[in-house]
C-alpha cells in the first residue's frame, strides 16, 4: 500500500496487496511557497515488496533562491580555515 499527501490532502492512494505497477498520480496547480510532500508505505508482504517514486514537474517554473547570510559566513569560514591550514603546510 502506498499513500501520497500534499500538504496533509490525500493526492493518490494504492491500497491492497497486488502485484507491482504503477500509479500515475497528477496533482492539481499548486500555489508558491512552501509544501509538505508525505509517502506512506506500508510493506504487509514480507517478500516481493518494492516502492519506486519519482516525481516529474514538467511546466513548473520556479523563482531563483537567494542563499541567507549566514551562508556566505560559513562559507566564508571555511575558506579562511582552509587557507590557514594550507599556508601552515607550506610554510614548514
Amino acid at each position: 500500500m502506498a499513500f501520497l499527501y500534499l500538504d496533509g490532502v490525500l493526492q493518490c492512494s494504492d491500497g491492497g496487496v497486488h502485484a507491482s505497477g504503477t500509479v500515475p498520480c497528477t496533482t492539481s496547480i499548486i500555489g508558491a511557497g512552501t509544501h509538505t510532500l508525505e509517502l506512506f508505505f506500508v510493506d504487509i508482504n514480507n517478500t516481493q515488496s518494492a516502492l519506486d517514486f519519482s516525481i516529474s514537474t514538467e511546466g513548473i517554473t520556479t523563482a531563483p533562491t537567494v542563499p541567507e547570510p549566514s551562508t556566505f559566513m560559513l562559507i566564508g569560514t571555511g575558506l579562511v580555515g582552509a587557507a590557514g591550514a594550507l599556508r601552515r603546510r607550506f610554510v614548514r
